[in-house]
This record gives structure tokens, C-alpha cells and sequence, in this order.
């Protein structure tokens, strides 16, 4: 169920929103130490896992948005923030593939 904070705010929103991040933030050491020993497919699957939080934010906030027009503007800079850490997921994977293209020499981009 959705609980509330003291400002009122939706802590599952809350939660994802950090869950999200933190995903984000691992990408750096995840790149550093162990993307030259990983293969492709462990690339994808971290990208996967971050678009899928997104879809899940996504979905909440749109249903927040038709349980109560009064907090379109919260839910508007939640869903800013939200697709602002997709995106910045969306380039730590992009830096991933060129950096396996330039370790390996391998091609992972637009493998599907």
C-alpha cells in the first residue's frame, strides 16, 4: 500500500527513485573494476534493470497522477528527475560499449 511521509509525499516514489539512482551510481565502479572481464550480455542486462525501475516509476506516477490531479506538479518534477536518471544510465551503457570496443575490439552496439 502507498504510505505517506510527513511532507506527504509518496515514499514507493520515494524508494524507487533511490533505488534507481543507486543502480546508476554502481555503473562507475561496475565499469572500473570489472567491465574488461564481464561479457555483453552483463551489459544489457544491467541497462534492462534500469529501464525496467524506470517503467515501474513511470507507471506510479502516472497512476498518482489520475488518483489525485492536485499533485500533477510533485508528480511532473518526480517524473523529470525519474527520466534524468534514465538517461544518465542510458550514456553509463554507452561509455560500457566503447569501452568494450576499445579493450576487446569487440562490436556491442546495435547487436539485436
Amino acid at each position: 500500500m502507498i504510505e505517506r511521509n510527513r511532507s506527504g509525499r509518496w515514499t514507493t516514489v520515494k524508494l524507487g527513485i533511490i533505488y534507481l539512482s543507486s543502480l546508476i551510481k554502481n555503473w562507475k565502479k561496475y565499469a572500473i573494476k570489472f567491465l574488461p572481464l564481464e561479457d555483453v550480455s552483463a551489459i544489457t542486462e544491467r541497462d534492462d534493470n534500469v529501464s525496467r525501475e524506470y517503467n515501474n516509476i513511470l507507471r506510479q506516477l502516472i497512476t498518482r497522477i489520475m488518483e489525485n490531479p492536485r499533485n500533477i506538479t510533485w508528480t511532473l518534477d518526480a517524473l523529470w528527475t525519474v527520466r534524468s536518471l534514465e538517461r544518465i544510465g542510458d550514456h553509463a551503457c554507452y561509455i560500457c560499449e566503447h569501452l568494450i570496443f576499445m579493450i576487446k575490439g569487440e562490436e556491442t552496439r546495435h547487436l539485436s
